[in-house]
């Protein structure tokens, strides 16, 4: 069953919540709070670009602290959603999420009793199979009365969810359709689950009123009509001002602006920075890479912390995995056929790009993982069939590329858990385990930091080991599609 599966009607106390509409705390059996990606907006500025937010943390508080005072004693609980792994403050040397917990006092355990009443709580994320083994394991250590999945990351889809069977209530943060804030459906089993969204955007909070019985609604409740919590301001003024300067940190100065755009036409200076990062910290004989935007630029100039996590906005980390020649041709023509047409001639459209009416380009889903590769020098014929378009000449330094010899590859582990080097390369999944020589626990970006700040200045240098063919109709379809792209 899809994200368009069947929705109950007749909810009344379901959807978004005004002033009028507000339930009195002290008129409810129990009342949960649900808060998503608090860390992002726990001020009321972004950390990143200095601007206000439509919603932060202090406002939340007003709400939180209003509640908890009238609440029956006992009778009131505050759950934070998981960690939105987008967020910055993540990565922060000190422990914010613990300050944040501690000042706001939330509750942590996975299993909440109100009486006859018990709730669980278990994150989860966008793997369905996942999903319902660790429910299965979590119901088995820690029955209740009603199990409650928390989805943090904006990227976990509402099919994904309703595929995670054994959940009564899901708290999600992925954007607002057409089915509302709250809403009740049921799953590919047939089941009845609630679903309360109050979004990764800051600006709403999620309520769930219980009775004793086990009986449920839900609603979002949209804090910027409350004032800013002043202690909550206060509490944590400081920690702004030294996150903010964190996050500007000055990492190196770029002498020449790189431009991810180009990369998908040929070897660009933007990929080899990157491709150079990975195989200097790893010593890996080739690197897997793409641009985590298709239409990214670098300007030439000063370059801070603050501009590396606009650019890799989730938690990443680099994974060094044994491959055969063979699997890495094989990757390489699976990237190739997502990303680029079979061209017949000059004017055969290059990029696999689509156009809605008003002209905005769309680029192929999880664009972000499909890798060109260095290390070795290869060619792309566009003009051949699709699956017998890339040919492997050598690695770098003259060895020779053996389709039976193992060599390893550095590449980010989303690679692995999104499934698209398994795909891709078609190594048999039960082996993969096997294969991985090793994952960095410091994640990508803070490795990406180190890296950058032992270079006063960087002169971007495009490293050519790969091409295009046919060059001239390469070079005709970028004429075209490369203003598309940094155009939108």
């Amino acid at each position: 069953m899809k994200a368009a599966a069947i929705i109950l009607a007749g909810l009344t106390l379901f959807g978004r919540t005004t002033a009028r509409g507000e339930t009195p705390p002290d008129t409810v059996p129990v009342r949960i709070v649900f808060t998503v990606g608090y860390q992002q907006h726990l001020f009321p500025r972004d950390p990143l670009t200095g601007r206000w937010m439509r919603g932060s943390l202090p406002y939340a508080a007003s709400y939180i602290r209003a509640h908890r005072a009238y609440a029956p004693a006992g009778k009131f609980a505050l759950i934070n959603c998981g960690e939105n792994p987008a967020l910055p403050c993540r990565l922060y040397p000190e422990d914010l999420t613990g300050r944040i917990r501690d000042f706001l006092k939330y509750d942590t355990a996975t299993v909440l009793r109100f009486g006859s009443l018990s709730i669980g709580f278990v994150e989860l994320g966008n793997d369905p199979a996942i999903n319902r083994a660790t429910v299965a394991a979590f119901r088995e250590k820690h029955p209740s009365d009603i199990l409650t999945g928390l989805f943090p990351d904006p990227r976990t889809t509402l099919d994904a969810v309703l595929h995670t069977p054994g959940i009564q209530l899901a708290v999600t943060a992925f954007p607002s359709g057409p089915e509302g804030d709250a809403f009740r459906i049921l799953n590919f089993r047939g089941d009845t689950l609630t679903v309360l969204n109050p979004g990764a955007g800051g600006d709403r909070i999620g309520v769930a009123d219980f009775s004793l019985s086990g009986s449920f609604t839900v609603k979002t409740v949209d804090i910027t009509r409350f004032s800013p919590d002043t202690a909550c301001m206060n509490r944590f003024a400081e920690t702004e001002k030294a996150v903010r300067a964190w996050c500007h940190r000055l990492l190196t100065r770029f002498t020449a602006p790189l431009s991810a755009a180009e990369s998908r036409f040929g070897p660009s200076a933007y990929a080899s920075l990157f491709h150079r990062f990975q195989r200097e910290v790893t010593g890996a004989d080739i690197s897997f890479f793409a641009p985590p935007r298709y239409d990214d630029s670098i300007p030439a100039g000063p370059f801070t912390f603050a501009e590396l996590l606009r650019r890799f906005r989730y938690d990443e980390r680099l994974a060094i995995v044994e491959l055969t020649g063979a699997e890495i041709r094989n990757y390489l023509e699976y990237t190739t056929g997502q990303l680029y047409h079979r061209m017949l001639h000059a004017e055969s459209d290059l990029l696999r790009l689509t156009y809605s009416p008003d002209g905005t380009v769309r680029f192929p889903a999880g664009h972000y993982r499909l890798d060109s590769a260095d290390g070795l020098y290869y060619t792309i014929s566009l003009n051949r069939p699709y699956g017998h378009r890339v040919r492997v000449d050598s690695l770098k330094g003259g060895r020779e590329f053996d389709p039976k010899s193992r060599y390893r590859a550095a590449v980010p582990e989303s690679r692995l858990r999104a499934g698209s080097l398994v795909r891709g390369s078609k190594i048999p999944p039960e082996i993969l385990p096997e294969r991985v020589e090793g994952v960095f626990e410091t994640d990508y970006r803070l490795l990406l930091r180190e890296w950058l700040e032992r270079r006063d200045s960087m002169a971007p240098e495009t490293d050519t080991t790969w091409r295009l063919l046919p060059a001239e109709w390469v070079e005709a379809a970028r004429k075209r599609e490369l203003p598309r792209i940094v155009g939108r």
